[in-house]
C-alpha cells in the first residue's frame, strides 16, 4: 500500500513539476507579448498625435468638396445647357 501511494506521489510530483515547467515558458511568452504590445501602443500613440494634427487639413478638404458641389450646382442652374438651333419649318 505505501509503494502504490510513493508511486502517485512520484507521478503527482512529476506532474506538477512538468506544469511548472509549462507555466514557467508561458510567463516568458506572456513577458515578451507584454513587451511587444507596449512597443505597439507608443508606435499608436504616435500616429494618433499625427492624426489629431491632420484633422484640420480633413475638415478643409471636405468643406473644399461641398463648397465645388454647390458651386457646380450654381453653374448648371444660371447657365442652362443652350437649346440646339432648330431651323423653322417653310
Amino acid at each position: 500500500m505505501s509503494s502504490q501511494l510513493r508511486g502517485r506521489f512520484e507521478a503527482a510530483r512529476q506532474q506538477v513539476q512538468e506544469d511548472l515547467a509549462t507555466l514557467q515558458d508561458l510567463a516568458s511568452v506572456v513577458e515578451r507579448n507584454k513587451a511587444e504590445l507596449d512597443a505597439n501602443n507608443a508606435r499608436l500613440r504616435e500616429q494618433i498625435d499625427k492624426m489629431r494634427t491632420s484633422k484640420c487639413q480633413t475638415w478643409l478638404m471636405v468643406l473644399l468638396v461641398c463648397l465645388m458641389y454647390v458651386g457646380t450646382y450654381l453653374v448648371m442652374k444660371l447657365f442652362p445647357k443652350p437649346r440646339p438651333f432648330q431651323v423653322p419649318p417653310g
